[in-house]
């Protein structure tokens, strides 16, 4: 799809140089959720082991601008986007930036998931690859509870 005017999203993931705890995450996305708003981004972040996936959408200057910002940031390492294009509708839409720590094992648990990981951290991830980290941030957003939808936070 390439609407101009349609929405754009943009997945990566990328490596915390520290390990996050719970108030430094609720802070960097009490940040996050006041600049979205102004600039119309919506998303969701996971967070476990140090990995930071996203998913970023909005109109595409303000989120290739965020994703520049968050590439340049020290609290991240070995940024890579992993999928990106213009989308039909937003599938975060609600959400200035949902969050989901993911539980011990939720991420790691799986032949997919593990497979994915060792692609990325040997820089080879996939078109299949993306495919699936979305696949994931999705199926994490529809496990959310339905009253849980303006920007709750899971921490």
């Amino acid at each position: 799809m390439n609407d101009p005017q349609a929405p754009y999203c943009l997945v990566y993931l990328s490596q915390a140089t520290h390990d996050f705890e719970a108030e430094e995450l609720a802070d960097l996305l009490a940040v996050s959720r006041r600049n979205n708003a102004s600039t119309g981004i919506t998303g969701l972040l996971m967070y476990e082991s140090r990995l930071f996936m996203q998913a970023l959408e909005g109109p595409r200057a303000a989120v290739e601008a965020l994703f520049q910002k968050i590439s340049r940031d020290p609290r991240h390492a070995e940024v890579q986007i992993i999928c990106e294009d213009h989308i039909q509708n937003r599938y975060f839409g609600p959400w200035r930036m949902a969050f989901q720590r993911a539980a011990s094992g939720d991420l790691s648990a799986g032949d997919g998931f593990s497979s994915l990981l060792e692609n990325y951290r040997r820089g080879t991830l996939s078109a299949i690859d993306g495919r699936l980290v979305f696949a994931m941030l999705v199926l994490f957003k529809e496990r959310l509870p339905i009253d849980d939808l303006e920007d709750t936070s899971f921490v």
